[in-house]
C-alpha cells in the first residue's frame, strides 16, 4: 500500500446535502459504497449556490469505488426533496476541498499526536528531575 503522505485517497465532493446533515447522515447515503474509508462534513462558501446546504468529502480505497459512488449518487434528490445532489470526483491538487481535507487530516494527526507530546513531556519532565 502507498503511504498516505505520497498520494492522497480517491475521494468524491458531496454538495446539497440537506443542511441538518452529519457525518452519520453522510455515511447512511453511502452505504452502498465499496471501500470506503471515511466522510466529513467541510465548508462549502467556496459555491455561493451551496448556501443553506451541507457538503462532505468522502474518501475510498480505490478510484472505482469512488467513481461508482459518483456515478450512483450525481444527480439524485437529496433526504429533504430541496436539491439534486452534486457529486465531483477529487483529484490530486484540486484546490478547495482538498486542502479541507488535509487540514482536517493534519488536524487529526495533531490532536492524537498531543497526546505523545504530553506523555513525552512528563516522561521528559520526571527524567529531568532524576538527573537533577
Amino acid at each position: 500500500e502507498s503511504s498516505p503522505d505520497t498520494k492522497a485517497p480517491p475521494a468524491i465532493f458531496l454538495r446539497k446535502l440537506p443542511s441538518n446533515s452529519d457525518v452519520g447522515a453522510v455515511r447512511n447515503i453511502l452505504l452502498f459504497a465499496k471501500d470506503l474509508i471515511d466522510c466529513e462534513l467541510v465548508p462549502s462558501s467556496k459555491y455561493p449556490e451551496d448556501k443553506g446546504f451541507a457538503s462532505a468529502v468522502a474518501r475510498f480505497r480505490t478510484l472505482d469505488g469512488a467513481k461508482e459512488a459518483r456515478n450512483l449518487l450525481n444527480g439524485k434528490r437529496n433526504a429533504s426533496n430541496d436539491a439534486n445532489i452534486i457529486v465531483d470526483l477529487i483529484q490530486d491538487g484540486l484546490p478547495g476541498a482538498i486542502g479541507s481535507r488535509r487540514n482536517t487530516v493534519e488536524a487529526t494527526s495533531i490532536r492524537q499526536g498531543s497526546i505523545s507530546a504530553a506523555s513525552s513531556i512528563s516522561i521528559n519532565g520526571q527524567n529531568n528531575k532524576q538527573y537533577r
